[in-house]
């Protein structure tokens, strides 16, 4: 449970990119949601 939620051992920077991306990918997607809403 502990490797799955803490990033620490040798794929700590695999993971933090992953989590990174993903983030990024996710802000993108949101972002792009509310500009198609827009009314502006």
């Amino acid at each position: 449970m502990r490797e799955s939620v803490f990033f620490e051992g040798p794929e700590l920077g695999r993971r933090l990119s992953r989590f990174w991306i993903l983030l990024v990918l996710a802000a993108i997607i949101a972002a792009a949601g509310v500009v198609g809403d827009s009314t502006a």
